[in-house]
């Protein structure tokens, strides 16, 4: 009897749920899943479990959900009832995923996809594909949503699963609202609607309905847009679905403020808010208050607007901790700069109206810090780390076993999933599985031990973003200034400090006016050869070269000038500060003397800019009996110049360079003139073409002279030359710990950026080729230097492009000065263009005797910029092709 009735409510509860009304459905489902607990019937139970957990889910409550269906999933896998499993995973896929945990998300609708296809569930496997296709959408990686959602929407076609394609469909049309495509988006909404009334699909119909009001929204369609958010409102309040009223009531609420009726703005958006914080949906949440913010600001409540900005950030900062792959986190927080862009311009609006308060210029440098550089900063703490002095043997031999552990089961549970379907085995994954978390559970463990223990250690290995009183009292150093850039979309800022001084400063530029400024800086300066030269004389007469864009008054506007430049012809003279935040009588200072030290942290296109090149004078042309003018000078005549990330990172070095014990024991360590036979032999190849790398003997004489110069003995072999010069040299010396007692490296060789050989699609130095102990190419790419283990005060890589990569979002560069700062040295000298050949040999030659001299780095090459520049070498080399393509990274001291 009881059984009939369990069945009863378990069947009035599917009724229920079809009709849309979840809370009455639920209250069915409860009463069977009682009944079937007397029973102990584990296959009615599992049932049950799973339709109150997915009730649940739908409703929006997902603690309550994630519990049922996790006990629905236990009983599936104990009978071995693998497609229930595939089931369950995929709801509690749904559920990480709405709690923007993306990694967990992506990891169980994988596992449901192997279930389905090897059960040939192809309706199932269409889910896991389309699931699958949101996660990428969410963390911007739209090709490959893209590829996921067709692929589904293929196989529901196939199936003959029409409740699927609506799904599909709707998915595939929010990627094209996305991408600015709103006719198509409407086009593919429009039909999955039609499905979902056809089928009488309540909740997808209010979705629907939702992102069409959105599509119409964003073509300028408020009344049409507003008609079918009022329609989907009303179904989700009918239905139950929170998490959906709370979305359509988002929406309006910007509809309502596009139409200048802020106080129904408002009004709705805190609903929504308010909505989003008792279901617990994060993703929601922070987009909630970012919108808060935005119309807090439009209605002038600008400290009101401060507060949700800041609520969003640390809402997307505490998802990105729970990921913990490095692409995945760079992927999520790139989408989620124009968050961080958009508190940054309020802050300089009130900046600028107040500019006698320095707080909104400090807070809005903070907030660019914690945005920029974010993963290499994380990088960079783990390498300094390795280094750190006082930490019991035991305790680092735990947390490196822990990490050998975590990676190594890692890389197993990938290559198990990526199995064909008939080869997989489920139960070694979920073996896997339960393996790499706890792993994970322990390196949690033994990072709460480490800040407890060892605070100071912690602090090094997971650094926080800098604030501004730090930086000035405990990193920078007398002498020191630091200029840091932020070009965003539609406009430019820069911060300047010093140890006593702080000011923020406008520049009048949007990013594609610099982006083409420089484009055409570069052109003027590379007009010589656009290729790789290393190994080639050339020379161009500097009277006929071609005059570059004035970048100097965009980039250093009045105010930066008087802060931080003295007088060029009083070169003893230092001058008053009073501009920006500099007119606070607290912040008045004098700006320091010519060649201090000044740092630069570039954004965007700014990396491909030597700032040393900048003309600070623009001398007036001489005309008819006028005396010629005086000759250009340049930013490096007056400053030493060092480049970072973000000015976090050099809290990051200078504490990691306080916990080392010495630099490497030898001198010089130096790879120059490698072999390069026939390169087709190698593999070398450009659009099939084949490739022949010049050969490059000068290197071999520059590495005599700087070997000569820093007096490095015979033992251990300084150079290595000729076969010597080999990617298997560099790794086993690396495997051997002997790369880690080297104070200094050169790389003299050739350079290559991604996709100048095919199949090569990082940075590389091209090292003996083919490499005469494995016969493979002789690239050294980025990642083989990230596996190094270096103990070096500088590396010089003297070779063309080696400065360059690409340039990621909130990142910088991702390149071969990351990768060996990486390894193990706070600075690292790389090019920024194809060098000529006796020239960068001259730079790194000349670098290398100032150093022996006692010069630190940043003053060493620009010591050697400068005599070049004055014609100390032959007036051939005064144009900036020849001296300024070599620049410093890190560490200026």
């Amino acid at each position: 009897m009881k059984q009939a009735e369990a069945a009863f409510e378990g069947n009035l509860g599917v009724i229920y749920d079809n009709m849309g009304r979840r809370t009455t459905a639920l209250t069915h489902y409860q009463r069977a899943l009682a009944l079937d607990r007397e029973l102990d019937d584990p296959w009615s139970l599992a049932a049950d479990l799973g339709n109150v957990g997915v009730t649940y889910m739908n409703m929006g409550q997902y603690g309550p959900a994630a519990e049922y269906i996790e006990g629905a999933l236990s009983l599936h896998r104990k009978l071995g009832f693998e497609r229930g499993a595939g089931a369950h995973l995929i709801n509690l896929g749904l559920i990480s995923h709405k709690l923007g945990r993306y990694e967990k998300a992506l990891s169980l609708y994988q596992q449901s996809l192997v279930i389905k296809r090897k059960d040939g569930d192809r309706r199932g496997e269409a889910t896991a594909l389309s699931n699958i296709g949101v996660v990428y959408h969410n963390l911007g990686q739209y090709e490959n949503a893209l590829e996921y959602y067709e692929k589904a929407l293929a196989l529901h076609q196939e199936a003959g699963d029409v409740a699927g394609q609506a799904k599909d469909l709707s998915d595939i049309g929010l990627m094209r609202n996305n991408l600015g495509q709103y006719e198509k988006a409407i086009e593919n909404y429009e039909k999955a609607l039609d499905i979902r009334r056809r089928i009488s699909d309540r909740a997808g119909e209010a979705s629907n309905l939702t992102h069409l009001g959105l599509a119409h929204q964003n073509l300028g369609q408020p009344q049409a847009a507003m008609a079918y958010y009022r329609q989907a409102l009303a179904i989700n309040r009918e239905i139950g679905d929170r998490l959906g009223e709370g979305r359509v009531e988002s929406n309006l609420g910007m509809l309502y403020d596009n139409l200048s009726q802020t106080d129904k703005a408002v009004a709705h958006l805190e609903s929504s808010l308010s909505t989003f914080q008792e279901l617990g949906a994060p993703e929601s949440i922070w987009r909630a208050h970012r919108r808060l913010g935005q119309v807090k600001t439009t209605l002038g409540d600008e400290m009101a607007a401060i507060a949700h900005y800041e609520s969003a950030l640390d809402i997307i900062e505490d998802l990105r901790e729970e990921m913990t792959g490095t692409e995945t986190r760079s992927t999520y927080m790139g989408q989620k700069v124009y968050i961080y862009d958009e508190l940054i311009e309020l802050l300089q609006r009130l900046h600028a109206r107040m500019p006698e308060e320095t707080e909104f210029a400090t807070k809005a440098l903070e907030i660019f810090e914690r945005r920029q550089g974010r993963i290499f900063l994380e990088e960079m703490g783990n390498s300094g780390a390795r280094r750190f002095g006082g930490i019991p043997e035991a305790v680092t031999e735990e947390e490196l076993r822990l990490s050998q552990e975590h990676a190594r089961i890692r890389n197993r549970l990938v290559s198990a999933r990526m199995r064909p379907a008939g080869e997989i085995n489920l139960s070694e994954t979920r073996e896997l599985e339960a393996a790499l978390e706890a792993t994970a559970a322990g390196q949690r463990a033994l990072a709460e031990r480490l800040a407890r223990e060892y605070p100071d250690y912690h602090a090094m290995k997971y650094p926080r973003p800098i604030g501004l009183e730090t930086l000035q009292k405990s990193v920078l150093k007398p002498g020191e200034m630091m200029l840091i850039y932020d070009i965003r979309t539609n406009g430019a800022g820069c911060w300047l400090v010093g140890r006593d001084h702080f000011s923020m400063h406008a520049i009048k530029t949007r990013h594609r006016t610099l982006e083409q400024g420089i484009r055409e800086f570069r052109a003027a300066s590379l007009r010589l050869s656009a290729q790789n030269v290393r190994g080639k004389l050339l020379r161009m007469s500097v009277e006929k070269a071609p005059e570059p864009p004035d970048l100097y008054p965009i980039l250093f506007p009045e105010s930066v000038r008087r802060a931080i430049a003295a007088d060029p012809d009083r070169p003893d003279a230092a001058i008053e500060i009073g501009t920006g935040c500099g007119r606070s009588r607290a912040l008045r200072k004098t700006a320091p003397g010519p060649a201090g030290t000044l740092y630069i942290v570039p954004t965007g296109p700014l990396y491909l800019l030597p700032f040393e090149t900048l003309v600070i004078n623009k001398p007036a042309k001489g005309s008819g009996g006028n005396p010629a003018p005086p000759p250009a000078r340049y930013l490096v005549e007056n400053h030493a110049i060092a480049y970072l990330t973000s000015a976090s990172l050099l809290k990051v070095l200078r504490e990691a360079g306080q916990r080392r014990e010495g630099s490497g024991r030898h001198p010089l360590l130096a790879f120059a003139n490698p072999v390069y036979q026939n390169a087709g032999e190698a593999g070398a190849t450009r659009s099939g073409e084949t490739i022949d790398f010049a050969p490059l003997p000068d290197t071999e004489t520059e590495a005599r002279e700087i070997r000569k110069i820093l007096q490095a003995p015979a033992t251990p072999e300084p150079l290595q030359l000729g076969m010597n010069a080999a990617r298997s040299r560099v790794m086993d010396m690396n495997e051997n710990g002997d790369l880690a007692d080297y104070r200094y490296m050169v790389f003299a060789v050739h350079g290559i950026l991604p996709g100048e050989i095919d199949r090569v699609n990082q940075p590389a130095l091209i090292l003996t080729t083919p490499d005469p102990k494995t016969g493979g190419n002789g690239y050294l790419t980025m990642a083989d230097v990230f596996a190094l283990r270096l103990n070096a005060d500088l590396v010089a890589l003297s070779a063309c492009n080696t400065g360059l990569g690409e340039i990621i979002r909130g990142e910088g560069v991702m390149g071969l000065t990351r990768s060996f700062m990486y390894a193990g040295t706070p600075s690292v000298a790389v090019t920024l263009w194809s060098v000529e050949t006796e020239s960068i040999r001259e730079l790194d030659v000349g670098m290398f005797l100032r150093l022996a001299g006692g010069a630190p780095p940043a003053e060493a090459l620009r010591s050697v910029k400068m005599a070049m520049i004055h014609g100390e070498k032959g007036d051939e080399w005064r144009h900036p092709f020849y001296w300024a393509p070599m620049v410093l990274f890190g560490n200026a001291q």
